[in-house]
């Protein structure tokens, strides 16, 4: 399916006349600023608002839900202020219709140069392929001889101080290799290089490979895991959920320094919310909006190894899914963050 930064690429690519792009819920999604100004607001001002909301006429709204219900893809012409408005509409590879709006006249020629726009995109992300292949490979390869050199080093030294330098040379070493992974890991995800392949995924065996990777680290740090048996099947791709929930649970058990972690799912409706619970320190009321950033660490975070991406990328395959992901916390008593799945 085309990602939301594909369309909005094309989108602003697309020439000088006024451009909104819509979602099948008849959201604006993306907008230049001169539709923006049009409607007397900014583009940031108009993302993420309802159609509605937006000051669009309700016509062109009304005909944004139709298209989008029926997947007919015809045009529709409305007035704005005196103007023209024309609902463009566009199914991207998943069947999914999309409203283009354009305010201007002449603008017959606007699906060739959605086409010229989007043949472009797919330019640049081959070239971004190519060049995070590259960089994922010779970049590691380094951190891994130094690595081994380090841990060949460590054996030969006898003194104290000095064994103790070398210990602490391989933490950097480690915590370097990590944010390089998870640099691009997030260059990946942004350019929708990996993308998500949505089927039926049993949950039990998820959750049996989570319990037999954390299992381990937990006990180190003195934590009762429990992952509690889950027969549903969920519509998801296999490898991104297992990698979300990987990074929620790698989260909980780091932050949290005694009682435990659960990893739990319960019916609600048509869907299933997948949680993982810790008894850790919470999160500070300052640090919920920005908990999903990059490069955020939370109060109380100085002294954890990590470079504040392991919930941004969590943030990204969610969104990469269509899965919403939402945290819930006391401070002083741990924290809930839960995932949203469709049943299949």
């Amino acid at each position: 399916m085309t990602k939301r930064e594909d369309l909005l690429d094309s989108l602003l690519a697309a020439g000088g006349e006024g451009l909104l792009l819509l979602s099948p819920a008849a959201q604006v999604l993306a907008v230049n600023r001169r539709l923006a100004e049009e409607l007397g607001r900014t583009p940031a001002e108009l993302e993420g608002v309802e159609a509605a909301a937006a000051g669009l006429p309700a016509a062109l709204v009304g005909e944004a839900a139709r298209v989008a219900a029926s997947g007919v893809p015809a045009a529709a012409s409305v007035p704005l202020a005196g103007r023209p408005v024309r609902l463009e509409p566009v199914r991207d590879r998943g069947g999914v219709v999309w409203g283009v709006a354009v305010l201007a006249a002449g603008t017959e020629d606007l699906a060739a140069q959605l086409a010229a726009a989007r043949s472009e995109v797919e330019r640049v992300r081959g070239a971004t392929v190519r060049f995070l292949s590259a960089a994922n490979h010779d970049l590691r390869q380094p951190f891994q001889a130094m690595q081994l050199f380090q841990h060949l080093l460590l054996h030969r030294l006898s003194d104290p101080g000095t064994r103790e330098l070398a210990e602490r040379m391989g933490e950097a070493l480690e915590g370097a290799e990590g944010l390089l992974r998870a640099l691009v890991e997030v260059a990946r995800l942004d350019a929708g290089i990996d993308r998500p392949q949505p089927a039926a995924v049993p949950l039990d065996g998820v959750f049996g490979r989570l319990l037999r990777e954390f299992e381990g680290p937990a006990g180190t740090r003195g934590l009762r895991l429990v992952v509690r048996p889950c027969a549903a099947t969920v519509r998801s791709d296999t490898g991104h959920l297992e990698r979300l929930l990987r990074q929620l649970l790698s989260n909980a058990v780091r932050f949290t320094d005694r009682g435990g972690v659960l990893l739990a799912a319960r019916r609600r409706g048509r869907v299933l919310c997948i949680e993982v619970w810790d008894s850790g320190p919470g999160i500070h009321p300052d640090d919920v909006s920005r908990l999903f950033d990059d490069f955020h660490k939370a109060h109380g975070a100085a002294g954890k190894k990590g470079a504040g991406f392991g919930l941004a990328i969590a943030r990204r395959l969610a969104d990469g899914l269509g899965h919403a992901l939402a945290v819930r916390s006391r401070p002083g008593r741990g924290s809930v963050f839960s995932l949203t799945v469709p049943l299949a």
